[in-house]
């Protein structure tokens, strides 16, 4: 199953090499032989087989119920961005980021490889400083053009502090999920289930609302 065209792996391939580190993909499956499942191997395998610093583990028939689940996956498919030290900074994925969202993936991809990430002291400085559990879920659908930066900008927030993990949320693939946030526009922004935010919003307006819990 072929997932992207030779143009496509050609890009993405360029920007990988951005990588400065050992990333670790872990995609979670409640089954490996339906389509959807074959879907998300094949997208997974072909981004990592365009950089030796990517390795693939896939995790088929996962009990979401079980004791071992240090992540907390709450549904499949998801995938985990793990960094080289196979620590677990927040980033999630529910669904397939293709469509414009493979943006936010190639983009968490090389952040998770990152040292150090860029980002202006001030805004670090509030970042570092939030010292409760926060779960932003962000919303989208494949073809909006404005959710990969939101997405990407709630994964920011959630290396940089690890009281903090971020969700894209496929709203289509889950729509009774949706239906139970009332996700009528995407992207949407769900702060610890007391607050929301519509639209490609900055960093930091995330960051205000996040500081109002």
């Amino acid at each position: 199953m072929i997932i992207m065209n030779s143009n496509m792996k050609s890009t993405i391939k360029n920007e990988l090499q951005a990588v400065k580190n050992t990333v670790y993909i872990q995609l979670y499956l409640d089954e490996k032989n339906s389509h959807e499942a074959l879907e998300m191997i094949a997208f997974t395998q072909e981004i990592a087989d365009l950089h030796d610093l990517i390795h693939l583990e896939v995790l088929d028939q996962y009990d979401l119920t079980q004791s071992n689940n240090p992540y907390q996956v709450e549904r499949t498919p998801a995938i985990i961005l793990l960094n080289k030290n196979k620590e677990f900074l927040g980033v999630k994925y529910y669904g397939l980021p293709a469509g414009y969202e493979i943006r936010s993936f190639i983009q968490g991809i090389i952040a998770m490889s990152e040292d150090k990430l860029t980002i202006s002291p001030n805004v670090l400085t509030r970042i570092e400083s939030i010292n409760q559990p926060v779960t932003l879920k962000v919303f989208i659908t494949l073809g909006c053009p404005h959710c990969p930066q939101a997405v990407h900008n709630a994964h920011k927030i959630a290396m940089l502090n690890k009281n903090i993990t971020a969700e894209m949320i496929d709203a289509q693939l889950f729509a009774d999920y949706s239906s139970q946030y009332q996700v009528s526009g995407v992207p949407k922004i769900i702060i610890n289930e007391q607050f929301d935010l519509l639209g490609n919003v900055p960093l930091t307006r995330m960051l205000d609302e996040i500081e109002k819990l």
